[in-house]
């Protein structure tokens, strides 16, 4: 049973990335820690000019290990800051996660791109030095 799901990917196309965000809701209570959000887009192959998938991730964003109850929401801002906030609405009861990919270009420009969360186990790792 899926835990986060994908809401809604805003983009105000103007060129800034920190106007566009995923926004993810806690479906149950879930530990951020194994989630990534990664971003595929469409090609168009020639000579036929067909629209296919493409195989490159061009951006990976590895959540951090924060506990989210369910019913709130993780926003994924495309734009740059240096750290994570949190914001809670009284109105709504819910609180609202923010992380920042850092990124200094758009990645969500509308022309085909996709969001792709998934959860992750990590295998093996090695770190050449």
């Amino acid at each position: 049973m899926k835990k986060l799901e994908i809401v809604e990917i805003v983009d105000k196309k103007d060129g800034i990335p920190e106007n566009e965000f995923i926004i993810i809701k806690a479906l149950e209570d879930v530990n951020l820690k194994n989630y990534a959000i990664v971003d595929n887009t469409f090609i168009i192959t020639q000579p036929t000019n067909k629209i296919k998938l493409s195989d490159v991730f061009r951006h990976v964003y590895f959540f951090p290990d924060i506990e989210i109850e369910k019913g709130n929401y993780v926003i994924l801002n495309s734009g740059k800051t240096k750290k994570t906030k949190t914001q809670y609405s009284e109105e709504k009861n819910i609180m609202f996660y923010i992380f920042y990919w850092n990124s200094k270009n758009c990645i969500w420009n509308n022309t085909g791109d996709e969001a792709i969360l998934i959860e992750y186990n990590t295998q093996d790792s090695y770190l050449k030095k």
